[in-house]
């Protein structure tokens, strides 16, 4: 009788285990980027250091930029808030260009050391030439309602794996589309905040070929960080000529 009643214990023992592990089970894709769009939705200011480049077909179409950058909240005209002091190469040449940029949410700037000009304007064709580029570096999750987009069905989700990205363990979720790009988030397993968005394009030349990506990966982030001055707001460098003329 004692033998069967430890018998029945054990079994018991071993079920309440199992259950356990599986309540326990690893996420899903759906779950995490539910977890990072809470995550995000806490998020008012942000600053990182960003790095961003093509591969592929695309790293001879698209430049490498780097730089510092500080993200705000979207204004009521949907214009988000940002300051970006980036380096630019292109592929075809052995110059650096670099801009001091952002936006108010209204107006625009763009700070040119090789002419030691500010420009300013409502329009953001201020930004020139490299305006576009500038831009690469703006991780747009960080200021979105709909970071990861709208309407994501589980079967469009695919939770890769993990990876490491300057010492911080992330998840790695591929989400999968009929028309291209198809996107790879890199999620953080501590704050499950973006920490590189990879998009990934076929080759229209040779299907059968190499794919190119554009990669932005967000390193050193800050959430909510406090500011002595306004990082929106142009401040004209001593000795700076400030016009509201577009940047060539």
């Amino acid at each position: 009788m004692i033998r069967r009643t430890l018998c029945f214990v054990s079994c018991l023992c071993l079920f309440t285990f199992v259950g356990g592990c599986q309540s326990a089970a690893p996420r899903t894709a759906m779950d995490i980027l539910s977890r990072s769009k809470a995550a995000l939705a806490e998020v008012q200011h942000v600053s990182y250091r960003a790095e961003f480049e093509g591969t592929g077909w695309l790293k001879a179409r698209v430049p490498a930029v780097d730089g510092d950058v500080v993200m705000g909240p979207k204004s009521q005209w949907d214009i988000a808030r940002f300051r970006c002091d980036v380096a630019i190469k292109t592929s075809d040449s052995d110059e650096t260009l670099r801009f001091v940029s952002g936006s108010d949410g209204d107006i625009y700037f763009l700070i040119d050391a090789t002419t030691e000009m500010a420009h300013e304007d409502m329009d953001s064709a201020v930004l020139g030439s490299h305006g576009r580029d500038i831009q690469r570096v703006l991780m747009d999750a960080f200021v979105s309602d709909q970071p990861f987009g709208e309407d994501l069905e589980p079967d469009s989700l695919e939770l890769v794996g993990t990876q490491k990205i300057n010492g911080e363990v992330c998840y790695e979720i591929r989400i999968k589309s009929e028309s291209p790009p198809e996107v790879v988030w890199v999620l953080s397993k501590r704050d499950f905040l973006p920490r590189r968005i990879t998009r990934i394009y076929p080759n229209r030349r040779d299907p059968e070929g190499e794919p190119g990506t554009t990669q932005l990966t967000v390193l050193d982030l800050t959430v909510n960080p406090s500011f002595a001055v306004n990082p929106f707001v142009l401040q004209v460098p001593e000795g700076y000529t400030k016009t509201d003329d577009f940047a060539p």
